[in-house]
C-alpha cells in the first residue's frame, strides 16, 4: 500500500459522518436528502450554499445524538 493510500485509509477510518457509498453505507433518508441538495446544485451551481447544506445534513444525521 502506498503512502497516500495508507494516509487516506487512516483519515477515513477515524472519521464520523462519512458515507462512501449511498447504496450500502447511508441510511435511505440521508441519501434522499443529499440527492435533493445535489439536484439543486446541478441546476444552480451554488457551491458555497450546497456545501453548507451538505454539512448541516451531515451533522443532523451523524451527530452523537442521532446514532
Amino acid at each position: 500500500m502506498d503512502k497516500l493510500t495508507k494516509e487516506a485509509y487512516s483519515v477515513l477510518s477515524e472519521k464520523n459522518g462519512f458515507s462512501q457509498f449511498f447504496n450500502r453505507d447511508a441510511k435511505k433518508t440521508f441519501a434522499l436528502e443529499i440527492m435533493r441538495i445535489i439536484d439543486k446544485f446541478l441546476i444552480n451551481g451554488a457551491s458555497h450554499t450546497t456545501s453548507l447544506k451538505l454539512e448541516q445534513l451531515r451533522q443532523k444525521h451523524f451527530s452523537s445524538k442521532s446514532r
